[in-house]
């Protein structure tokens, strides 16, 4: 659906352009290829990025990287995912590329919004967050004292948003540690 040399292109010849919002209407989730991610997450100009019922590349690529042309400014991040969806609700490469767009853009983002089953929680917990002032979780969570070497990360937290479900036959399980 999505052809990523055209659509970067057009997005860098918008220089007031500062949002990007990509949407999948139906009840079923799509995936939104690496290409298409690296076209949009490039975007020297872009602040905000919403991207909402599409799977955050879902398929392997080898060697990600995301090409950066000048320095990373964006401070909105937002990966929405259907709450109901099916099983499997996350996947490795989704993980992988969250992981390298997280690397690249922590040191500017103030609002981050994730899917929990899909938090790369290995790769976050290495990074500093100085500007981030709103996380929100939702989904499946498993408990996981990780979340807090995460959240010691980011000194000018003002929300945090837990929206989590146990899946059935779990037994609840402390977030911070003891």
């Amino acid at each position: 659906v999505y052809d990523s040399n055209v659509l970067g292109s057009s997005l860098r010849a918008m220089p007031t352009l500062r949002s990007v919002t990509v949407i999948c209407g139906d009840e079923a989730e799509h995936g939104l290829p690496w290409s298409v991610l690296q076209a949009i997450l490039t975007v020297p100009h872009l602040r905000q990025f919403t991207c909402h019922r599409h799977i955050f590349s879902p398929r392997t690529v080898p060697s990600i990287q995301l090409n950066l042309e000048s320095p990373p400014q964006l401070t909105s991040f937002r990966y929405m995912l259907n709450t109901y969806r099916p099983i499997p609700r996350s996947h490795a490469p989704e993980k992988d590329a969250l992981a390298i767009v997280l690397g690249a853009h922590h040191g500017t983002l103030e609002e981050l919004w994730l899917p929990a089953e899909s938090i790369p929680f290995e790769a976050m917990r290495h990074l500093k967050w100085p500007f981030l002032r709103e996380l929100r979780l939702r989904g499946e969570f498993y408990g996981s004292n990780q979340l807090s070497h995460v959240l010691g990360n980011m000194p000018q937290l003002r929300l945090l948003k837990l929206d989590f479900a146990l899946p059935r036959e779990t037994h609840p399980r402390p977030i911070w540690p003891a």
